[in-house]
């Protein structure tokens, strides 16, 4: 099946893979990096893979702490099953919702609790795309009806590693 997924070269989802298709245990202490990313479970890595795109399935991916013999420590590893599931399809958040969410977040990156400018922050949905129900995804993308209570409740904010508002 490996063979069939395609991945745009030189990409971060891409690179994940690579260490993922032998579908085998990967400690993400030290086999990602080459990946050379701080969020390797975000977007364009591991969530990436599960929630698939309108070109490729979603992978199925378990996580859990195992033992690294490279380590030598018990650390969070990934290891993709070999199967797939249908892609998640992520539409894109409106730059004005980015925009609020940053305002009503105080432009605070929840990793560091680092005040930052909004061109160095990544609006993120708190609970991975990849569990959403049909309902679930009304009310994670109701971008206009959305109060400042749901925005605190379904987001945060993260340091940027592109500009996104």
């Amino acid at each position: 099946m490996s063979a069939a997924l395609e991945f745009e070269e030189g990409s971060k989802v891409g690179a994940v893979f690579d260490v993922l298709r032998d579908r085998q245990w990967h400690c993400r202490a030290c086999e990602y990096k080459h990946v050379k990313s701080t969020q390797l479970a975000g977007s364009g890595g591991i969530q990436g893979l599960k929630r698939g795109n309108r070109n490729r399935p979603g992978l199925e991916i378990i996580s859990g702490n195992h033992y690294c013999e490279k380590c030598k420590e018990t650390t969070y590893q990934d290891k993709w099953t070999g199967g797939v599931r249908e892609s998640v399809v992520v539409g894109s958040m409106p730059q004005a919702f980015m925009r609020r969410v940053v305002d009503v977040l105080g432009y605070r990156d929840v990793v560091d609790r680092t005040r930052r400018q909004p061109h160095e922050l990544t609006v993120d949905h708190k609970l991975p795309m990849v569990r959403w129900s049909r309902s679930e995804s009304q009310r994670q993308t109701d971008y206009e009806g959305m109060s400042d209570a749901d925005i605190r409740q379904r987001f945060q904010l993260l340091k940027a590693s592109v500009t996104t508002c």
